[in-house]
C-alpha cells in the first residue's frame, strides 16, 4: 500500500468493506 494516503481514504476502504458486506446480506435475503 502506498504510503502518505490520507487518513480519510482509510475511513472510505473500512466503509467500502461494510457496505459490500450489507449487499451481500441483502442480496442473500432477498433471494
Amino acid at each position: 500500500m502506498a504510503t502518505g494516503l490520507p487518513a480519510s481514504w482509510a475511513e472510505f476502504m473500512d466503509y467500502a468493506l461494510v457496505y459490500s458486506a450489507t449487499a451481500k446480506q441483502n442480496r442473500r435475503i432477498e433471494d
